[in-house]
């Protein structure tokens, strides 16, 4: 039997914020702009826009109501509603993951908002068909998109699993251009490193970055003193580096949230690593780290594409 665990709820405007540990780039970032597409029912939740079902379980069924977000003048991302019903299902749908078979998207159409305008009532599957998050892009008539995850993860090994020569890097800025103010190479990085403690949320059958992250503070020597999440959630709030200086987002400057990146050692150039494109369109705990990854945090703009791919190029160079 199918279970639909997600019940749409309507509700008047809300100021939203965007989940730190969500990871989709989005378009723009001046006051008035949209800069993307979100679930709505989803919002506030622990994992937005992610729909997680047991990998030993049956399929889920879940609805999705496709919004627009705008930065309001406040730097807060704010819900609106598509113009018309035929903007709304102008929606389209592309495959980031077409590796994994787990997210389907069924049927879609569009109803009227409580909070004015449109959304895109979608149902969806997580049929569970393979470990790790499968990624989805809806883009809009106008280029404005959101990325959606279906994670299919073991309900009964959770924060499980170990992988082995794991590097990570941290910055206050641009990667590219700015001194990490932590860095640090660990032998392995194990799935309860960071314990997810979200109430409601269900932890990862393998190890994530914010795993490697939890990591710093447990290897010999250790790179960070400590980390903070924000409540209920696995998004990081901020980093204590060894010398007690905290490293923490501004949401009201344009260096407001926690981006990331990982890269892998090229097989025939040394010292050359290439981007995985998957962990820019996927959370950092959701993501499904491997051997030899190179890890980078750095604070930036999550609401600016641009400044993603010029924080994290394709291609970078280590010693």
């Amino acid at each position: 039997m199918i279970t639909n665990l997600r019940k749409i709820a309507l509700a008047a405007a809300v100021a939203f914020a965007l989940c730190l540990g969500s990871q989709a780039a989005f378009a723009a970032t001046a006051s008035g702009d949209i800069i993307g597409l979100t679930d709505l029912a989803t919002m506030g939740a622990v994992r937005p826009n992610t729909y997680t079902a047991d990998i030993n379980g049956i399929e889920e069924e879940f609805t999705l109501q496709i919004v627009r977000l705008v930065e309001d003048a406040s730097g807060a991302f704010v819900p609106v509603g598509f113009p018309t019903s035929a903007d709304a299902e102008k929606v389209t749908w592309s495959h980031n993951t077409p590796n994994m078979e787990n997210g389907y998207i069924i049927t879609a159409k569009a109803l009227p908002l409580a909070i004015g305008g449109y959304y895109l009532s979608v149902d969806t599957y997580n049929l569970v068909q393979t470990l790790g998050p499968d990624s989805w892009r809806a883009t809009d008539a106008d280029g404005n998109y959101g990325d959606f995850s279906f994670v299919a993860t073991a309900y009964n090994a959770q924060d499980t699993g170990q992988v082995s020569d794991i590097q990570i890097e941290f910055y206050d800025d641009n990667p590219t251009i700015s001194p990490d103010f932590a860095a640090g190479s660990f032998t392995t990085v194990n799935g309860n490193d960071d314990y997810d403690s979200a109430l409601g949320d269900v932890g990862r059958s393998w190890p994530t970055p914010l795993d490697a992250v939890a990591h710093g503070t447990l290897s010999t020597p250790p790179v960070i003193t400590t980390y903070h999440k924000v409540t209920d959630t696995q998004d990081l709030q901020d980093i204590v580096d060894l010398n007690g200086n905290t490293h923490a987002p501004s949401p009201a400057t344009e260096r407001g949230s926690w981006l990331y990146a990982v890269y892998y050692p090229d097989t025939v150039t040394a010292g050359t690593y290439n981007r995985d494109p998957v962990s820019e369109v996927v959370g950092y705990d959701d993501y499904v780290l491997e051997e030899g990854a190179l890890v980078i945090f750095a604070i930036g703009d999550y609401g600016d594409w641009k400044l993603y791919h010029s924080y994290f190029p394709d291609v970078i160079y280590r010693p």
